[in-house]
């Protein structure tokens, strides 16, 4: 299979695995064969490979961080309390190139939207919430001394973070579905496009089918 790089939203996961999904996933062995956005799906090559946390994975959880520190307040000059994962100069040098990969279509009008909506105080509460929460995950995570798993952390670890936990809790082979389906939700949320895996429609049946 080709190396994978960034895709732009209109194409993330199609091109193999929209077809055959699981055949296509086992086969990737190498972090230098997926990127960013596809570090949410599940590949089984890749398990044993992120203990200890490789560059790329820390690169792509920083980065998250920064991206929704820079949206939120645009340098950490104007957050008060620091952060725990990410400094000043990550935020700085980083940040506006992150959150321009990490939202869709950061132009003029979705800036003015973006910060419009930011405006609302329930819906900044709720990112300020996120940011807090990612960023003490973040942090544990790359000192090598994460939190005992938790499913629902799990859950909002894989919508906010974009990693699917199994590469950071064993533990979470039991909550796979679930927590792809949030990764996969979490990017929608970013106003990201993306074809939808097999194992995220059949968890969104299932769960739409029990609450029924």
């Amino acid at each position: 299979m080709a190396a994978r790089k960034h895709r732009v939203a209109g194409s993330i996961w199609g091109n193999g695995f929209a077809e055959d999904g699981w055949s296509e996933a086992a086969a990737v062995r190498s972090w230098d064969r997926c990127g960013p956005d596809e570090y949410i799906r599940l590949f089984p090559g890749l398990v044993s490979l992120a203990a200890p946390l490789p560059d790329c994975l820390r690169k792509h959880l920083t980065d998250c961080v920064a991206a929704q520190a820079w949206r939120l307040y645009g340098s950490q000059s104007r957050m008060g309390e620091p952060l725990r994962s990410v400094d000043a100069v990550v935020i700085e040098d980083r940040g506006q190139r992150a959150a321009t990969e990490w939202f869709a279509a950061e132009g003029w009008a979705s800036w003015i939207w973006a910060n419009h909506r930011a405006q609302t105080i329930a819906r900044r509460s709720r990112e300020l919430s996120a940011l807090r929460f990612v960023d003490g995950l973040v942090c544990d995570i790359i000192a090598g001394r994460p939190a005992p798993f938790n499913p629902a952390t799990s859950a909002r670890f894989a919508f906010h973070a974009g990693l699917h936990p199994l590469y950071v809790w064993p533990e979470a082979s039991s909550t796979h579905e679930r927590d792809t389906a949030a990764g996969w939700l979490g990017h929608l949320s970013r106003r990201r496009r993306a074809f939808m895996p097999v194992e995220v429609a059949h968890h969104l049946v299932d769960a739409v089918a029990t609450s029924i």
